[in-house]
């Protein structure tokens, strides 16, 4: 007979020891019992860390909407702070590099010269506006397509 004290260590099963001090009652264990209890192991941190996360959350996202404004906003577009005012030498320079490069290859030193052309063009569109930027970046994109296109059919860029 067991004590009640030995019953409660023991879960209620008498424990005929082992040589290797491993108890008989370590061989009927399920993977669905658990000993471990269910949950955190620290009451509140999970509540604490969701609440700090969701704070920095809101923080970033302020700060996103905040940029956001200040970028778009026409005066900065139009400020010399934009570097707008650069971009008839920037814009067109990726095309003019390539051209370099490609100068041996017919279509490509065609094709890097036109969008050179292009986007030196395009530098006259209004600075103030943000459609401007995106008819920009739907050129490159058609230009280095068109230009991945060109070289994976065999002109090779060097």
């Amino acid at each position: 007979r067991l004590s009640a004290w030995a019953k409660s260590q023991t879960g209620g099963h008498q424990r005929l020891e082992t040589g290797i001090g491993i108890g008989m009652h370590d061989f009927d264990y399920t993977p669905r019992q658990s000993s471990r209890p269910m949950g955190c192991g620290c009451p509140g941190i999970c509540q604490r860390l969701v609440r700090a996360a969701s704070t920095d959350v809101l923080r970033v996202l302020g700060w996103i909407r905040r940029w956001w404004a200040v970028t778009t906003d026409l005066d900065f577009l139009s400020s010399s702070v934009s570097r707008r005012d650069l971009w008839k030498v920037l814009l067109p320079l990726p095309a003019l590099l390539a051209a370099a490069a490609d100068r041996s290859s017919g279509n490509l030193f065609i094709l890097d010269v036109s969008v050179a052309a292009v986007l030196w063009l395009a530098a006259c569109l209004p600075a103030g506006a943000l459609w401007s930027d995106f008819v920009i970046g739907g050129i490159l994109t058609a230009y280095v397509s068109a230009h991945t296109l060109l070289v994976d059919q065999g002109d090779a860029p060097f």
